[in-house]
């Protein structure tokens, strides 16, 4: 189990909206380290794809070439 110190700023504004939500500000604490998560993997995932596309490895598609595919794909 991993214990960490909050600032008393969030640590005010995590009381606040535990009280608003009527949600422990451990489950508030929870979402938001899931969220931060989410979101590191996502961009890292991007950046990974980015270098490969800078590589060559993948290529790009416009909105109107993966619709004509989807389309493709229908019939």
């Amino acid at each position: 189990m991993l214990t960490m110190t909050v600032p008393a700023q969030f640590e005010t504004q995590l009381r606040h909206i535990a009280e608003i939500e009527k949600t422990p500000t451990n489950d508030l604490i929870d979402m938001a380290l899931a969220t931060f998560i989410e979101d590191y993997l996502d961009s890292k995932a991007i950046k990974e794809t980015w270098q490969a596309v800078e590589r060559g490895e993948e290529k790009l598609l416009t909105m109107a070439e993966v619709k004509r595919r989807l389309d493709e794909l229908d019939n």
